[in-house]
C-alpha cells in the first residue's frame, strides 16, 4: 500500500482535471472524478476494516456509521414529507462527507512511515506547479478554456468577470485549494526556510488570478500574517511602500478611482452589505430558516434532513446532519486538521479556512478540496514549536 501511495492520489487528482476538461469541452458525461473516488472509498474503506483495532481508523469507522444513520433517519423523514427530495443527489452529498473520513485512515496509517511527509509534499507542489501555469496561460492569451467564471466562451471577453482557474470544475473549489496552497508555501518558506520563493510568489499570483473574493480576501489574511510573524523586516519594507503607492495613485488619480473602482462597490454595499460579501448565499439561508419553521421538526432539528443546501458548510452540516452530525463532524474535522501540527500558525490557517467556508462554502462539502487539506496536514515536518 505503502508504494501504491502516490499512484493512488495522483489518480484521484487527474481524475479531478478529467471532470474539469470535460466539462469545459461541454460533453454529455464528465464525472470521471465521482467514479474513481467511488472506487478509492471503496476499497479503502474494504482494506482497513481488518485494521480496527487502531484507535483513530476505529473511531473514523464509527464516526460514520453515527453520520450514516443520522442521514438515514434524516432523509427517510425528507423522502416522506418532501416531494422534491431526490434520494441519488443526497447520498452523493453524503459520499462527498465521508470521503475525506475515508481517506484520512489511509494517510494515518501510512504517517507511520519517516518518508511519507516528503510524499505528500512532493504531490502537493507537483499540483501547484501545473495548476499555476495554467491559470498564468489562461491570464496572458485570455484562454476562455481556463477561465473561472466563463470556461465555455459564452460570455464575450468584454463583459466576462475576471478570474481563471485551471481545469479544476467550480470556483468555491479552486478557492479552498488556494487557501491551503497559499498557507502551505508561506510555512514552507517562513517556517521550514525550505526553497525559494519563486514557487511561493507562482502560487499567491495564481491565487489571485482566480478572481474570487474568498481567495483575495484570505490570501491576504494569511500572507500579512506569516510576513509580521516571521519577517518583520520585510513586512515593514513591502508594506509601506505598497501603502504609500496606493495612496498617491488614489489622490492624484481620485477621479478615476471614484467612478470606476469605488462607485460600483459603494453601491453594492449600499444595497446589501451582506448579500454581496456572501454573493447571495444570505438569501438562501433565510428561505431555508423560513422553510425550516413551516416543516421541520424536533428530530429534524437534532438529525437534519438531507436535503437542504446554502453553499455555506456551517449551516449545510446543520442542514444535512442535524445539530449532532454538525458537532461531530466539525469535532472530527478539526482532530485530523490539528493531528500533528498543533502550533499557533497552524490555528490561524484553520481559523481563516473555516471563516472562509462558513460564509462562502463548498469548501467542507467539496469532491476537491479534502484531499488537499490531508496533504497539507500530513506534509508538515515534525519540528519543536513555541
Amino acid at each position: 500500500m505503502k508504494d501504491r501511495f502516490t499512484l493512488i492520489i495522483s489518480s484521484l487528482i487527474i481524475a479531478d482535471l478529467l471532470t474539469g476538461l470535460l466539462l469545459n469541452i461541454g460533453a454529455d458525461f464528465f464525472r470521471i472524478g465521482l467514479l474513481v473516488k467511488i472506487t478509492t472509498e471503496f476499497i479503502v474503506l474494504t482494506y482497513y476494516v481488518v485494521h480496527l483495532k487502531k484507535v483513530t481508523i476505529l473511531s473514523m469507522y464509527l464516526s460514520m456509521i453515527i453520520l450514516f444513520l443520522l442521514w438515514v433517519i434524516g432523509s427517510l423523514n425528507s423522502f416522506f414529507n418532501n416531494p422534491l427530495f431526490d434520494y441519488p443527489y443526497s447520498f452523493l452529498v453524503l459520499n462527498r462527507y465521508f470521503f475525506l473520513f475515508l481517506m484520512s485512515c489511509l494517510f494515518f496509517h501510512l504517517a507511520e512511515d519517516d518518508s511519507f511527509d516528503m510524499k505528500c509534499k512532493r504531490i502537493f507542489e507537483v499540483f501547484f506547479i501545473a495548476n499555476n501555469l495554467l491559470i498564468f496561460l489562461g491570464v496572458i492569451f485570455h484562454v476562455n478554456f481556463f477561465s473561472t467564471y466563463n470556461p465555455l466562451g459564452l460570455v464575450p471577453l468584454s463583459e466576462q468577470r475576471f478570474g481563471y482557474k485551471g481545469l479544476i470544475s467550480g470556483g468555491n473549489d479552486v478557492a479552498g485549494l488556494y487557501i491551503i496552497g497559499v498557507a502551505y508555501f508561506f510555512r514552507k518558506k517562513f517556517v521550514y526556510r525550505e526553497g525559494s520563493y519563486l514557487l511561493l510568489i507562482a502560487t499567491v499570483l495564481a491565487a489571485m488570478f482566480t478572481g474570487t473574493k474568498a481567495t483575495f480576501i484570505a490570501v491576504l489574511a494569511i500572507g500579512l500574517y506569516y510576513m509580521f510573524r516571521y519577517r518583520i523586516k520585510l513586512f515593514s519594507g513591502l508594506m509601506v511602500p505598497v501603502f504609500s503607492s496606493v495612496l498617491l495613485y488614489g489622490y492624484y488619480q481620485w477621479d478615476y478611482v471614484k467612478e470606476k473602482l469605488l462607485d460600483s462597490l459603494i453601491q453594492k454595499l449600499n444595497s446589501n452589505p451582506l448579500t454581496y460579501l456572501m454573493s447571495g448565499r444570505n438569501d438562501f439561508i433565510i428561505h431555508h430558516f423560513k422553510y425550516i419553521g413551516e416543516k421541520w421538526n424536533l428530530a429534524n432539528h437534532l438529525v437534519g434532513d438531507g436535503f437542504l443546501y446554502s453553499e455555506t458548510d456551517f449551516f449545510d452540516l446543520y442542514f444535512f446532519f442535524g445539530i449532532i452530525g454538525l458537532l461531530l463532524y466539525m469535532y472530527l474535522y478539526a482532530r485530523i486538521f490539528f493531528s500533528i501540527d498543533r502550533s499557533f500558525d497552524n490555528l490561524y490557517v484553520f481559523i481563516v479556512l473555516m471563516g472562509i467556508a462558513f460564509t462562502a462554502g463548498h469548501i467542507i462539502q467539496s469532491a476537491v478540496v479534502p484531499l488537499f487539506v490531508l496533504l497539507y496536514v500530513f506534509s508538515i515536518k515534525r519540528l519543536s514549536y513555541d
